[in-house]
Parts: structure tokens; sequence; C-alpha cells
């Protein structure tokens, strides 16, 4: 099973970097947006730093890890989840799942994997390059370091995936809503600066409605040592909860579906 389904991954990789592959102008336009991000970004942040010696506790060199995590969750959203989970409520309603639904694999795993826009991951390239810099500033950039920040971040990307996933599979029920998933995608952007600057209420909601602290703020902080690996191995709990979740309320949403082609 596992074999089978990292064949049809695989597939779906290959077809869409042939796509890519076919408008290499998209390299420089990802590229462009993606220095555009960090621009602007490295920016916002030099200049409320040039007021306060701290933003939310986070000094500097910390900042700049947690946007540079932000950008690699950006660059997933761009790369897989836009393309990917933002066309489910259209297939819905055209009756195009009915493909995905009658084919011998998971119609999930098809549907998060069908295109991948691969020029977008330069974006994350640049934010990891600001994660390693800032790591190298504060002197933690170790093995166990930078293993226990992947496990959280890996596990943010499950949160991020589930939440995506969740919001876009709601197509099942409401006929038109294909901007179900810029709320969420906008409450993705605060997570490029620290939950904790944040006013007490907007820091629960942040961690426990839209958990974006678990998605940015936990790997920035287990990768700068603000918080030890413990911290990483309950995100990862989390991370799996939801994946759980996610995958239940999926096939739940796929019993109740009618095809529009019928």
């Amino acid at each position: 099973m596992i074999r089978r389904h990292l064949a049809i991954v695989w597939a779906q990789v290959a077809a869409s970097l042939q796509r890519e592959l076919q408008y290499p102008v998209h390299l420089v336009i990802s590229v462009a947006h993606g220095l555009l991000i960090g621009v602007s970004g490295w920016v916002a942040l030099r200049v409320m730093f040039e007021h306060a010696p701290a933003l939310g506790g986070w000094t500097w060199p910390e900042a700049l890890v947690l946007f540079g995590v932000f950008m690699t969750f950006e660059a997933l959203v761009e790369a897989v989840l836009h393309p990917n989970l933002d066309a489910l409520p259209e297939r819905i309603r055209t009756g195009q799942l009915d493909y995905d639904l009658l084919r011998p694999a998971s119609a999930q795993l098809l549907v998060s994997t069908r295109h991948l826009a691969f020029w977008h991951l330069t974006t994350g390239a640049m934010g990891l390059g600001l994660v390693l810099w800032g790591m190298n500033q504060l002197e933690v950039l170790r093995p166990a370091t930078l293993l226990w920040a992947s496990v959280a971040w890996a596990s943010g990307a499950a949160i991020l995936y589930s939440l995506w996933l969740a919001v876009s599979a709601s197509a099942f029920w409401f006929v038109k809503i294909d901007n179900a998933s810029v709320p969420l995608y906008t409450l993705l952007g605060t997570g490029r600066f620290p939950v904790s600057a944040a006013p007490a209420w907007a820091r629960t909601f942040l961690t426990f409605v839209v958990p974006v602290a678990l998605i940015t703020n936990v790997p920035a902080a287990v990768a700068t040592h603000r918080l030890a690996w413990p911290a990483a191995v309950g995100s990862a709990a989390a991370g799996l909860a939801l994946l759980w979740l996610s995958r239940r309320f999926w096939r739940f949403a796929v019993r109740h579906y009618t095809s529009a082609s019928s």
C-alpha cells in the first residue's frame, strides 16, 4: 500500500515537473515573488526593531528565524495547497472528482498532489536560508537542534494541511465556496510575527482555535532554543491527531458526495 502511494506521488511529481518546465517564465515570477516577500518582511521587522530591542520577547535573530519559517510555509501553500486543495470545490461542482474516486488509489492523495507548482519552492529556499543564518547568529546551528526543528516543522505542515483540507472539503455541502481558504491564509500571515507579541485573547485564538502558533512559532522557537525538544514532540502529537481527524472528515464527506455528473 505504501509503495503504491509513493509511486502515485512520484508520478504526480513527474507530471507536474514536466508541466512546469514548459513555462520557465514561472521561475522568474516565483523568484521575484519570493524576493518581494523576503525583502518586505525584512524591512517590516527592521522597522519594528528600530523602536524596540525585542518583539514579544524575541530578539532580532530569533525573529528572522521565525520569518524564515513563515516563508517556508508560504512556499508550501503556493506550491501544494493552493493549486490542489483550492481546486477541490470546482472539481466537486463539475463532477471531475468522480474520476479520482473511481481510480484504484486514495482519492485524497490524488486530490492533494495533482499539481505541484515547483517554482514557488524558491520562496521556501530563501526562508530556509534565513533560518540557518539566524541559527548561526544565535550559535545554535547543531544537528540535534535541526532534527527537532524539522520535526516541529513537519508537524506544523501536517496541521496546516489538515485545516486546509477540512476547509476545502466543506464544498461537499456548500455549492460555491471557492474562497473559503482566504481567511485561513490571512490568519497564517500573522505567523510571521511572534504570537507572544499579540494581546492575550489573540494568543489564545492563534494557539487553540486556529493554531498558527503551532504552525510557525513552535518550529522557530525550537530552532532558536526558546523551546526544548518536548515542544516538538507535543507539536507532532497535535499534527498526527489533526491528520487523523482530517482523514476521518474526508471519508465522511466523500460518503455524502452526490456526483454533479450523474
